[in-house]
């Protein structure tokens, strides 16, 4: 995290620390890039962590995380693995998932049929329905070894 202090011992906060934060969204990277360009802190860290959280950590967030996972509107449809991952995680983190079988079943259901049927019906070496990292790694390695089959 890069900070500089101001003539008059305020803090201004640079782009580097968009780097650091936990937002994936292209659109909350966008805002963030944009108020870091202007924003300018008259006072503490306080202050700064008071006007972060208001403009970027929505007060429902783990409602409407939880709406839209029980929504189609996280499901993969075009995306690579590695994007619909990087929503999903945000969403499960947002709606404060903890069961580990509800996460898998969560991925499943929003993961693209054919590379869902392919983990699912694995010979051997099939993740285990509780081990949602597990998912996560055959879902990408399915997905990168479909795309380098493409390219040949």
């Amino acid at each position: 995290m890069e900070f500089t202090c101001g003539s008059d011992s305020g803090v201004r906060w640079s782009r580097d620390i968009a780097f650091l934060s936990p937002f994936h969204h292209s659109s909350s990277v966008s805002s963030f890039y944009y108020l870091s360009s202007f924003y300018y802190f008259d006072s503490d860290w306080e202050d700064f962590q008071d006007k972060f959280k208001r403009e970027f950590c929505p007060i429902y967030a783990d409602s409407a995380a939880i709406n839209q996972l029980e929504s189609t509107a996280y499901f993969q449809k075009s995306r690579s693995v590695d994007e619909y991952l990087n929503e999903f995680q945000d969403l499960i983190t947002e709606a404060r998932y903890s069961d580990l079988k509800t996460i898998v079943v969560k991925f499943r259901r929003g993961l693209d049929t054919q590379i869902q049927n392919a983990i699912a019906t694995m010979p051997s070496g099939r993740p285990s329905n509780m081990v949602p990292t597990d998912w996560y790694t055959a879902a990408r390695t399915i997905d990168q070894n479909r795309a380098t089959n493409e390219a040949f």
